[in-house]
């Protein structure tokens, strides 16, 4: 199973990276929890987002492969238990040997980002800083893969 979590933003913070990677690793061999960071475009003083706002929302949409099933985290998104996010999860595993997770920057995720997507969830109904929602997203997803396999990490 391949996890690919498709974000905005590189040099997370060594704390951020730390907590990330303590997770990947947690998940057995034929597990695979990839970050593929994107550059996030330098901003304007000046002038128009849309531009910038357009050619990220390019950039990931090259990124998405044809055979994966695409969750794209938005504050609109369908948000779960750990327990329903876990039986999401494994019904998904059935399904596909791909997921990507789409994670924007700090506009969000354009509106073809979305509209790409096959499902929308939310992690909560607080906005989250763009970084930690790579961590928050690594823990449930590890914590849906405990819950599945009756590991105890989730008692």
């Amino acid at each position: 199973m391949n996890l690919e979590i498709l974000a905005f933003g590189q040099k997370m913070p060594s704390w951020l990276q730390d907590g990330i990677t303590s997770y990947q690793k947690r998940f057995p061999s034929y597990y695979q929890l990839i970050i593929t960071d994107l550059p996030l475009l330098k901003r304007p003083k000046t002038g128009t987002l849309n531009q910038i706002l357009k050619k990220e929302s390019d950039l990931m949409l090259s990124h998405i492969k044809s055979s994966s099933h695409v969750i794209a985290l938005d504050i609109g998104g369908k948000q779960f238990s750990s327990e329903q996010m876990a039986f999401r999860v494994d019904k998904l595993e059935q399904i596909t040997s791909h997921i990507q997770f789409l994670i924007g920057g700090p506009e969000g995720l354009s509106t073809d980002c979305l509209q790409k997507s096959n499902e929308k969830w939310s992690l909560s109904n607080l906005t989250l800083a763009h970084p930690l929602v790579r961590l928050f997203l690594t823990e449930s997803l590890y914590r849906s893969w405990s819950i599945n396999q009756n590991h105890p990490y989730h008692k």
